[in-house]
């Protein structure tokens, strides 16, 4: 397609009648060789024109083409076919010459694009990006300065969530030798020109949005480590940041919302609340910072417009108070004028605050619950108060004891009139008693100051047990988060009596109240005891089941019809969730809990909007169909009846936001399942699951792994008999190429050598080693590595389908002689110490167990060199401890990074346990197989060489069986 047709398609997306039509086009033109260069043209020609919304759709369509197909690939022959290697280059070489001279909105969004390509190709394939943009750094010509500051923003904002590894340190380097330089120059020439501006507020708007930009950078630029030039010009710097942290300008407008002057303040205080905690002997000017802070928090306002600044600045305080060497600031006086001046004036309810309760309660509880995105007054309050703990616990606690009394008299003096008197006191209760909480548990330690029962007992139980409607609906919640919050401190009996009045609480009118309540459900019922086992069974709940699910699915299906309605609230969802695994099989006495889930899975089907209800409405069906079928297997053709109309409309329609989901309860139906080989209602689908487009979206792909895995446990010899090994082999292969699914593709390897006879696999077993071995030649990826290494323990742990540890070593031998033992001298043995997760070194303790006691290659040159090497390596790993712990489903929300990125594993659908894994411990294991082979001469003499500390280990175990 040309110019003039894109454009064509793209002005149709405007149209309502047009857009559906054009829009199928356009995904089909992204095929098209030159289709992301096309784009650009169009951003260029029509972005002059201010009218234009062309420029600006032909900007996000790119963006968007960019973010899809720009593959990670190390390998140029492994990228997404969609952009070519010329188009690479050209589009690197024509992107920032057309973002900076577009419009501002096109600007900004092209900005996302150069950053997303420079997440995989700087500076190793584009070391040309950053001259590129210092180029076009001069001050005359502010709308390009932004632009490109914009886009180094968004680049460097990466250095934030990585991983600080040599890599990231070199090119840092690599930036600030090609940029440092420029950035200084430019930092005085705003500075100066701002001084110089003084009474142009439309210049001031301009170049105080570029100033932002820098301190910005300068975050970014200081946030791994502290470059040299930085910490030569710290005080040059900090002098400068001073001037604006005070600024006043009574020539700029009074704005109702944040300008960019209130976020190069509120980016201040975060850039020196960085060198508190990172760089504190180089800052000098420490002090200044402290009183400047502080001085303007005790007078800052309470309008919005200065909350990210509040917030910012009540961190860094709390930065300083928690450090014993800042004591000295604040003395008896400091504290109470902090405590009063400062804590108390930012955690009281603002009007902003009730708004969000009552114009967006999903907001609202977000906030309390999740924290949110978004930083908010109370909650900086509530994070100094617990700064304040930590070195002034007892002074503290006195000062503010005395104000929730002094709150809680005022409320009881006059309810209706003082409720926000009550609510403070609660969140000041909140701040100051909980000293360490987990999102499991709740509150774990308290503050040794303050009996809390009691204030349970007097303060918050009494407002539970009120008619719903009898007090304020924000005091509900107060006191249903201090519960929730404080919930490990009560007894199973004083929960379990509670309970019934907080499922009451879902017949609320109030929507945060209703919410509130099924957080509180939710979290009770996933407690568990000190052994990790549930603390709630279904003997405890199931009284309570019918009317708690009953009310969560009207509440859910009374927002409205349409699917952004009935998605709105995934804490509705969750609770759902919840109870279906509390009363496990016990669901069965509601019937029409399989029909209503159906029900609003079919509605959610048309245009998934909330990840997280997603997430939470299949993890529902996961744990019904758990709960149900493990039961009664049988009862899986039902549940195959009422959802395949609804997945096939899925598949149909290519609503990829929630494929990865209904592949995984595929897999789940399938496995209940009791009749010999592929049922007929699954022979008919592996072949388009195999079909490669399919595999294209990388969280479809883990999923899919998955469903084959059934495939090939319910049906390895089917699938070989029709000729299909091949293609599952194809599959393999090609998510071998990706370092993105290369893993996955072990797994699913794994599955066929797990499943597959080996006289069926012969054939193929050379090539398949041939392909890991180049990867693995190639592939800087340490998961990558390890994951070869388990492979080769699983296949040596392998005792069914003909399979042994000696085949292996002959196979990799007939690749090349001797292959087998550079392996376990330069890869297995050296990186043992780093298998962490318990899964994999079972995997691991096994295979070189049955290798070193099964394989008579083990016991000849040249692998009888690595049998003690290994065997003390394999007595260390099974003492190391495990990074493993007990999951719950608070872990998973399917929020990892939206729809369509990433893969979100369902914990209710559980992974396939090893065909022939022992039962017992490891340590049995090893101790059972040493037994009976160490009556062996050439075995007990080898083992005489082990180190006397891991012969030590080994007799404890044997001991102890």
């Amino acid at each position: 397609m040309d110019v003039t047709q894109i454009q064509k398609l793209l002005a149709q997306t405007f149209d309502p009648v047009l857009h559906a039509d054009a829009e199928r086009q356009l995904k089909q033109a992204e095929q098209y060789p030159g289709f992301a260069l096309v784009l650009l043209q169009i951003v260029e020609s029509q972005s002059q024109d201010p009218r234009s919304q062309i420029s600006l759709a032909a900007a996000l369509l790119f963006k968007n083409f960019i973010r899809k197909h720009w593959s990670s690939s190390e390998n140029p022959q492994e990228q997404s076919s969609f952009i070519s290697a010329q188009d690479r280059v050209a589009v690197k070489s024509q992107i920032v010459r057309v973002m900076i001279s577009s419009s501002p909105q096109c600007q900004a969004t092209l900005s996302e694009a150069v950053s997303e390509i420079a997440k995989f190709d700087f500076p190793e394939n584009w070391d040309t990006l950053i001259k590129e943009l210092v180029f076009h750094l001069r001050v005359d010509d502010l709308r390009t300065v932004r632009g490109v500051l914009q886009t180094a923003q968004l680049i460097f904002d990466r250095w934030r969530s990585k991983f600080a590894d040599e890599a990231m340190v070199q090119e840092i380097k690599f930036v600030l030798d090609e940029f440092v330089q420029t950035y200084a120059q430019l930092f005085m020439q705003l500075h100066q020109m701002i001084q110089e501006n003084a009474g142009n507020p439309n210049a001031l708007l301009e170049l105080f949005q570029c100033f932002q930009l820098m301190t910005n950078i300068f975050y970014d630029f200081n946030f791994v480590d502290l470059p040299e030039h930085f910490e030569d010009n710290e005080k040059h710097y900090m002098e400068i940041f001073l001037i604006y942290l005070e600024y006043q300008n009574p020539a700029l407008p009074d704005l109702d919302d944040a300008g960019p002057l209130e976020g190069i303040k509120a980016k201040i205080c975060e850039i020196v609340d960085l060198y508190v905690k990172r760089y504190e002997e180089e800052f000098t000017t420490l002090n200044r910072f402290i009183e400047a802070i502080w001085r303007i928090l005790t007078s800052c306002g309470n309008h919005q417009k200065y909350d990210e600044f509040v917030c910012k600045a009540m961190r860094f305080l709390t930065s300083v108070v928690r450090e014993k060497r800042h004591m000295h600031f604040f003395n008896q006086p400091a504290l109470s004028d902090i405590c009063e001046k400062i804590v108390l004036r930012n955690m009281e309810i603002r009007e902003v605050d009730e708004e969000v309760f009552e114009d967006e309660p999903i907001e609202y509880v977000r906030r309390e619950v999740d924290g949110s995105e978004a930083e908010t007054r109370r909650r900086g309050a509530t994070e100094l108060v617990r700064g304040l703990l930590e070195n002034f616990s007892k002074e503290v606690t006195a000062i503010f004891s005395s104000y929730v009394a002094f709150y809680l008299d005022s409320y009881k003096s006059n309810p209706v009139e003082n409720w926000k008197s009550k609510d403070t006191a609660f969140f000041l209760t909140m701040a100051l008693s909980a000293r360490a909480q987990s999102t499991h548990t709740g509150v774990t330690k308290t503050n040794e100051y303050i009996q809390i029962l009691p204030i349970l007992t007097t303060h918050v139980l009494p407002d539970i047990e009120a008619p719903i409607d009898g007090i304020h609906p924000v005091i509900k919640v107060g006191a249903l988060k201090l519960l929730t919050s404080f919930r490990s401190q009560l007894k199973k009996e004083q929960l379990l009596q509670v309970l019934p009045l907080i499922v009451a609480h879902l017949d609320a009118r109030n929507p945060v109240v209703y919410t509130y309540a099924s957080v509180s459900i939710e979290r009770i019922l996933a407690m568990r005891l000190q052994d990790f086992t549930p603390m709630f069974g279904p003997e405890d709940f199931s009284p309570l089941m019918e009317s708690t699910l009953g009310l969560l699915f009207e509440l859910i299906v009374r927002a409205g019809k349409e699917p952004q309605k009935i998605a709105a609230n995934d804490y509705l969802m969750r609770a759902i969730m919840r109870t279906i695994l509390t009363v496990q099989s016990n669901i069965a006495a509601v019937p029409d809990t399989v029909t209503k889930l159906v029900g609003i899975l079919e509605v959610v089907c048309v245009n998934p909007s909330n990840p997280k209800f997603t997430h939470y409405m299949f993890e529902s069906l996961g744990a019904l169909i758990w709960s149900v079928c493990r039961q009664a297997p049988k009862n899986a053709h039902q549940f195959e009846q009422l959802l395949f109309p609804s997945f096939q409309t899925v598949l149909q329609n290519d609503v990829t936001e929630i494929m990865t989901y209904v592949f995984q309860i595929l897999a789940q139906l399938f496995e209940f399942h009791t009749e010999a080989g592929i049922p007929s209602t699954y022979e008919s689908m592996l072949g388009p699951l195999l079909t490669p487009s399919l595999w294209q979206l990388h969280g479809n792909v883990p999923a899919l792994v998955r469903l084959l895995k059934a495939y090939l446990r319910k049906g390895a010899a089917d699938i070989v008999a029709k000729n299909m090994l091949q293609s599952i082999l194809g599959v393999f292969q090609m998510l071998i190429q990706s370092k993105i699914t290369d893993t996955d593709g072990i797994d699913l390897l794994e599955a066929v050598f797990e499943n597959v006879q080996s006289d069926s696999l012969s054939t193929y077993t050379k090539g398949i080693l041939t392909i890991l071995l180049g990867k693995l030649q190639t592939s800087k990826s340490a998961s990558f590595k390890q994951r070869f290494m388990r492979f080769v323990c699983f296949w040596c742990s392998l005792e069914a389908h003909g399979y042994s540890a000696d085949g292996c070593i002959e196979t990799f031998d007939q690749i090349q002689p001797g292959l087998f033992s550079m392996l376990l001298q330069q890869i297995i043995i050296p990186t043992m110490p780093t298998v962490s997760s318990t899964d994999n070194r079972r995997v691991y303790v096994v295979g070189l167990t049955r290798l070193l006691t099964l394989s008579s290659y083990m016991l000849r040159p040249p692998l009888v060199q690595s049998w003690v090497p290994m065997m003390n390596a394999l007595i260390k790993l099974v003492e190391m401890p495990s990074t493993n712990r007990t999951e719950d489903l608070l872990d998973n929300n399917g929020d990892d990074g939206g729809y369509q990125t990433n893969f979100s594993r369902l914990a209710t659908v559980s992974s396939l346990p090893i065909k022939d894994e022992p039962k017992q411990s490891l340590t049995v294991f090893i101790g059972m197989a040493l037994s009976s082979n160490l009556t062996r001469p050439e075995i007990n003499e080898l083992y005489q060489a082990v180190d006397q500390h891991c012969q030590q280990i080994v007799l404890q175990w044997l001991a102890s069986q």
